[in-house]
């Protein structure tokens, strides 16, 4: 007998994982200075987010863009994430590949925020480590990286299923301490503890590569952490949210364990 479809859920760490396993979004921002509509005018476009350690929404756009042009009058916008379309797959450099079963997930959430143009080395890091082919045009002189404040979200999971939150209760939990010992422990990790890194890989993500070595730690945040192995990078979803890098290092030695056991 074929079970049902498990229902979508609204909690805040599962909105979240919608937002950092959408391939896109669509962005929503009021024109100025368009050369087709008139100043405040609703514009929609398609963007690639980064989605920051708690939750915050990164964009790295070109400033010859209208969108941008709009932001820079205007820093209010939306945006829009849901699953793949219906009947596809996850590119293998999208995060949260980790199989090719084609979702048809209708749920969506939209969020209401500020965008605000940020210099950070850390920021730029997390988003080339998430989305390296982005690295081709992240030096561009016209392009800069915008973090999203979070004000409000709205979700839909269906007919008749909605949720409203204010932004603070979107947001994981602090994370200074995870942002201030992140790069530290991605090294340790990668340098020290490449076999646990293997054995992760091994058991939890996709069998497509046959060197297990090859696989690297790029990126954690409050809920799991994203896997590279050549220019491919898949997202491992920890099974509770983390407050700090010892969080994520007992999180993911746990992990390794728990496979080593099962394969012997």
């Amino acid at each position: 007998m074929e079970q049902d479809p498990i229902a979508p859920a609204n909690d805040a760490t599962s909105l979240r994982r919608l937002m950092r396993m959408a391939p896109e979004a669509t962005l929503a921002t009021l024109a100025y200075g368009h050369s087709q509509v008139e100043n405040g005018w609703p514009v929609a476009s398609m963007v690639q987010p980064v989605i920051d350690m708690d939750g915050a929404p990164i964009l790295l756009i070109s400033k010859l863009a209208d969108h941008t042009r709009h932001i820079h009058h205007d820093p209010r916008i939306s945006l829009m994430f849901r699953p793949n379309a219906p009947g596809s797959t996850a590119e293998p450099n999208q995060p949260g590949s980790a199989d090719e079963t084609p979702v048809t997930d209708t749920q969506r959430l939209t969020l209401f925020g500020q965008a605000e143009k940020v210099d950070d080395p850390r920021i730029e890091r997390r988003y080339l480590a998430i989305q390296p082919a982005a690295a081709l045009y992240a030096g561009f002189a016209d392009f800069a990286f915008y973090r999203i404040d979070i004000k409000a979200a709205y979700w839909v999971g269906g007919f008749g299923k909605q949720r409203r939150l204010r932004g603070q209760q979107l947001y994981g939990a602090d994370c200074t301490a995870l942002v201030k010992g992140h790069d530290a422990l991605i090294d340790d990790m990668n340098q020290n503890n490449a076999a646990l890194i293997a054995q992760i890989a091994h058991g939890y993500l996709p069998a497509i590569f046959g060197a297990e070595s090859c696989w690297q730690l790029v990126a954690i945040d409050c809920d799991g952490a994203h896997f590279a192995c050549a220019d491919a990078v898949f997202r491992l979803e920890f099974p509770h949210t983390i407050c700090s890098m010892e969080d994520a290092q007992t999180v993911l030695m746990k992990m390794g364990q728990k496979k080593t056991e099962i394969s012997t």
